[in-house]
């Protein structure tokens, strides 16, 4: 869905909560001053890898510097959206690209002041975050259902292996 520039207040029904929005959607495409791709009074992304400070990245809550509840609206936001339009087993770099459009424009929507930040990074980080649990959890819930099928049919063997000695011992008494 692409609003105009022209656009200065609509109405719009976000489809995961159904409330209306009445503040302009901002469009994915991002206007630059020129084509080299920067854009005036946008907030730059900064050097490094999120979640790597050590290693000379940033803390992303540290660097965005959002009061708690605002924090914790956007993130579970992104977790919520993250959940219903993406492939949690696929890193941000694989899902279709079109999927990724998607859940900023849906954040965009609920958050419009996100468009303030350049090429989407704090949404891009957001997401990334969220998948890189996700994945994680799958795989933590995936060895977990393992190991309990592993454990019962150690436990299966054990009682049939027991049952056999029993049945061996009754066998040679007769």
């Amino acid at each position: 869905m692409e609003i105009s520039p022209s656009c200065t207040l609509c109405q719009r029904t976000t489809e995961s909560s159904g409330r209306s929005a009445p503040y302009p959607i901002p469009n994915l495409i991002q206007p630059g001053s020129s084509g080299t791709g920067q854009q005036i009074g946008l907030i730059e992304k900064p050097r490094g890898e999120m979640s790597r400070p050590r290693r000379g990245g940033y803390n992303l809550r540290g660097v965005l510097a959002w009061s708690d509840k605002q924090w914790n609206e956007v993130t579970r936001f992104v977790r919520l959206t993250v959940t219903e339009k993406l492939d949690l087993e696929k890193p941000i770099t694989k899902q279709k690209s079109g999927d990724i459009d998607d859940v900023r424009q849906v954040v965009l929507g609920r958050f419009p002041f996100l468009i303030n930040y350049s090429n989407f990074w704090v949404i891009d980080d957001l997401v990334r975050s969220r998948l890189q649990y996700e994945k994680k959890r799958l795989q933590r819930d995936k060895n977990a259902r393992m190991l309990a099928e592993l454990r019962a049919e150690a436990v299966r063997q054990a009682r049939r292996a027991a049952f056999e000695a029993v049945e061996s011992a009754f066998s040679a008494r007769s």
